[in-house]
């Protein structure tokens, strides 16, 4: 905590930037206890880019339960969006539970075409063609074409 300490005493421990950056830092070298320790001396005056580089990381380093405890506390708390709900489907999907997947995929208030092309992207691996399809077809229009475009490389560009 080193940092932290350097952070305070250079009078930066109000810039909200900085302390993302460091729990950001820490967490990328594997010191989960460290960014942890950070976010949790400022959580009162965390925004969602700090919520959800928390989550992001819990996630990346296999702490599920951690990212689901920061998760479901976002939720309670209505601090949630659209990029906190893709990590946790992300996860879960990259562990092929399709179930908790489509649970917190089916339970989104707002999807992306992020959403949708991570289910997707789930069914198709575990070749699962009919629920596959069976999504695509629940799409509307303009979220079938950003998947589209998203799975195409070309960004629809020709």
């Amino acid at each position: 905590m080193l940092l932290r300490a350097q952070i305070v005493k250079l009078g930066f421990e109000e810039d909200l930037y900085v302390r993302n950056s460091a729990i950001h830092m820490y967490a990328c070298f594997g010191h989960l206890g460290s960014a942890w320790k950070l976010f949790e001396g400022f959580v009162e005056e965390v925004d969602i880019v700090t919520w959800n580089s928390m989550i992001n990381k819990c996630v990346k380093n296999g702490m599920v339960e951690g990212a689901r405890e920061l998760f479901d506390e976002m939720r309670d708390n209505d601090l949630w969006d659209v990029v906190t709900w893709n990590s946790m489907i992300d996860k879960y999907a990259r562990d092929a539970n399709i179930a908790l997947a489509r649970g917190f995929f089916d339970s989104m208030p707002k999807k992306s075409s992020v959403s949708w092309k991570v289910m997707l992207a789930l069914y198709a691996k575990g070749k699962d063609y009919k629920e596959c399809c069976k999504l695509f077809d629940s799409m509307r229009g303009g979220e079938a074409l950003g998947v589209l475009q998203l799975g195409g490389g070309g960004g629809g560009k020709e």
